[in-house]
């Protein structure tokens, strides 16, 4: 921890107005064809002093003193206005930006339907990832604020998918269009994630649900994301969150 969690709250809501939070993207491939067809938008904060602060310190801060919202908001706007200059550029991607329980209220379709007619970006092309950092405690408000979501044309995942709080049963309330099978199963002992994954994981895409493995860090990994089901994947053999500039050099 590069500063206590009073001092990082203290200092949060200045850094979202002083442009300190930088969006980076980590691709995503289908494991069929093997192309890029989506980035993951990843929040770092550009401290002045102390240099890049990682979101598993600052995201729970957030979350706790209220400022999740900003941050939210300020990453969505971020990541679409660099979709746009991608697909301008002849980049068709999706993206997924990071969505957190406590944000699933009535005000987000709203918010969503602002950030979509600004850049005229196609709602198809954008997926809200619900992080796990904190359970859905009111999942009937969670539900109709998803619905709104998926009403607008814009997909819905769920991370860390078989070692969080989601469940089968939660996936067959939510209106889900993805869930992301969380690392430590794709890195794990394979043997044990297929009994366990591989039923549940047949139930999600007979729902109609796409299956990407995270954290695929090895072809080993990728093999084992392809026997579990798997459609897509990402992690560090793909490619490491990287700015805009990075990712232009690394696939242009």
């Amino acid at each position: 921890m590069f500063l206590s969690p009073q001092a990082l709250a203290a200092e949060l809501d200045a850094a979202v107005d002083q442009r300190q939070l930088v969006t980076y993207y980590q691709p995503q491939i289908d494991l069929s064809s093997g192309d890029i067809v989506a980035v993951e938008a990843l929040v770092r904060w550009i401290h002045p002093t102390y240099g890049v602060i990682p979101p598993d310190e600052f995201i729970p801060i957030a979350e706790s003193i209220g400022s999740i919202r900003r941050v939210g908001r300020t990453v969505l706007t971020d990541a679409a206005q660099q979709l746009t200059r991608w697909s301008a550029a002849g980049k068709r991607l999706e993206l997924s930006v990071n969505i957190s329980p406590t944000e699933l209220g009535p005000e987000l379709a709203g918010e969503l339907v602002e950030t979509l007619d600004e850049f005229g970006m196609d709602p198809t092309l954008l997926t809200m990832e619900i992080t796990e950092t904190e359970p859905i405690i009111d999942l009937p408000r969670a539900v109709r604020c998803l619905h709104e979501v998926r009403a607008l044309g814009v997909g819905v995942s769920v991370d860390d998918f078989g070692t969080g709080y989601a469940s089968i049963n939660q996936l067959r309330n939510l209106p889900a269009t993805e869930l992301k099978v969380d690392q430590s199963l794709i890195r794990g002992n394979r043997s044990a994630a297929r009994r366990t994954l591989i039923p549940v994981l047949a139930e999600a895409s007979d729902l109609g649900i796409r299956i990407v493995a995270e954290g695929v860090e090895t072809a080993d990994q990728m093999n084992h994301a392809i026997e579990l089901g798997c459609q897509r994947a990402q992690g560090y053999l793909i490619g490491a969150p990287m700015t805009p500039d990075e990712f232009n050099a690394h696939f242009s």
